[in-house]
């Protein structure tokens, strides 16, 4: 069901609009004053507001203004009501973003379909916008996921050849230092310092590993305003690894 604020310090002008747009199937909110009505739109959801511009305390223009100023707000349609004769009223209105406007006292043709109409017309575009709205923040979450998308497959690539590349050399280190160890005399104080570099060899061995199976994007903080990839969290092998990890500790 739509939603109708009515502002209006009259109790008799809130009746009379209620019964003038009960035929639309309406709900509505009433309040008699400016503050009450901004209050009330911080905590319903409301798709019109008839606002009367003349009122006492807080009147309709620091309302309209307020409406038209909060992002949370300034989407509901107004049309804004005026006893004044003075067109300058309602150009003020329309000038701080009111979408209609009316005179009062009504006229029948007011109150027999013109104000009707211009209630019905407002909230079928209100509706069109918040469809839009949603649909732009569909597609905004499609392009999200197709950016997404590429930087994995971007960086599944890179990290597939990256892999590829450091392996034969790194296998090769591996093995003639292996070979070097074997052929040192035991006791060598050589070997010691072989067997450390060994174990970093060892190491970048596992890091290429993990670098051959990233499967996805996942960053980490490297410095001020600079993200690198977190190859553990993209990694497969990671993911693998991380339960058996947990259960050693």
């Amino acid at each position: 069901m739509d939603t109708i604020l009515l502002v209006d310090d009259e109790r008799m002008n809130l009746k009379l609009l209620r019964t003038i747009l009960r035929k639309g199937g309406y709900g509505f909110l009433e309040v008699e004053s400016g503050e009450e009505a901004l209050q009330l739109l911080g905590q319903e959801k409301v798709d019109l507001i008839v606002l009367d511009l003349m009122m006492p305390g807080m009147d309709g223009f620091q309302v309209l203004e307020s409406v038209k100023s909060n992002p949370s707000t300034d989407f509901i349609p107004v049309i804004i009501a005026s006893a004044l004769k003075d067109s300058s009223a309602i150009e003020r209105g329309l000038e701080l973003g009111a979408n209609d406007y009316f005179t009062k006292p009504l006229s029948d043709d007011d109150r027999r379909f013109q104000l009707p109409l211009k209630v019905r017309n407002l909230i079928k575009s209100k509706k069109m916008q918040d469809q839009l709205a949603d649909l732009n923040r569909e597609l905004k979450k499609t392009q999200e996921k197709l950016i997404e998308k590429e930087k994995v497959s971007a960086v599944v690539e890179m990290a597939g050849a990256a892999s590829h590349e450091l392996n034969q050399p790194l296998t090769a280190i591996l093995g003639n230092l292996q070979l070097v160890i074997a052929k040192l005399p035991e006791g060598d104080p050589l070997a010691k310092r072989v067997n450390k570099v060994l174990g970093q060899v060892d190491r970048m061995v596992e890091i290429v590993k993990k670098i051959g199976h990233i499967t996805r994007y996942r960053t980490k903080e490297y410095a001020e305003n600079v993200r690198i990839v977190d190859i553990d969290k993209s990694s497969s092998v990671s993911r693998r690894a991380a339960p058996a990890e947990e259960k050693v500790q």
